[in-house]
């Protein structure tokens, strides 16, 4: 099927292109008037409408094929930005880590599942890559997933912490330090 779909818009986009183009240059510019009796006419119109449709399926394979995959691998993740963008997602949504019933919702759980991901292909030491980035709350996100995680050592702990704790004093978002405040002390890691 992609095969026939690629076959397809290779050959209807450029046939409609190439169909208007002979279009204008036959009517030297003049559009008032329109022959429907003149074979030629509707030959060159179903070309530009066949060249419509293709790129129009042509639009949609490149949508599909920038929209995130159902399974995800850490090739896919790693080479698309995908928990950057979840996150970016996440924060024009008003969701932070510790905002209330936050573990249900669709982008916490990708979040999630991209961690554990990291974590099955050992490459935990890539994700920390994360905390270089503070916009969106990237390095927030990154440090309270982590921090949730099982069997992590102490220093990743430690910096998940400092992470968490930096936030918690921030003056730039007075609602977000109280919520990480309530969570640190909820932890008792205050």
């Amino acid at each position: 099927m992609k095969i026939l779909r690629s076959i397809f818009i290779g050959i209807t986009v450029p046939l409609g292109i190439i169909a208007f183009f002979i279009w204008i240059a036959g009517h030297h510019g003049h559009f008032v008037f329109f022959r429907p009796h003149m074979l030629e006419d509707w030959i060159i119109w179903g070309a530009m409408l066949l060249g419509l449709i293709g790129i129009t399926a042509l639009t949609k394979l490149i949508r599909k094929r920038f929209s995130s995959p159902t399974k995800m691998t850490i090739d896919n993740i790693i080479e698309r930005s995908f928990f950057m963008w979840t996150c970016k997602e996440i924060y024009f949504q008003g969701i932070r880590p510790c905002t209330s019933g936050v573990e249900h919702h669709k982008l916490v759980i990708r979040l999630k599942e991209i961690v554990t991901i990291y974590q099955k292909e050992d490459k935990l030491e890539d994700f920390k890559g994360h905390f270089q980035e503070s916009q969106y709350c990237v390095n927030l996100w990154a440090a309270h997933l982590l921090i949730d995680l099982d069997n992590i050592d102490q220093k990743t702990k430690n910096l998940c912490l400092e992470e968490i704790r930096s936030y918690s004093t921030t003056p730039l978002d007075p609602e977000l330090a109280k919520q990480e405040m309530e969570w640190l002390k909820s932890k008792n890691w205050c």
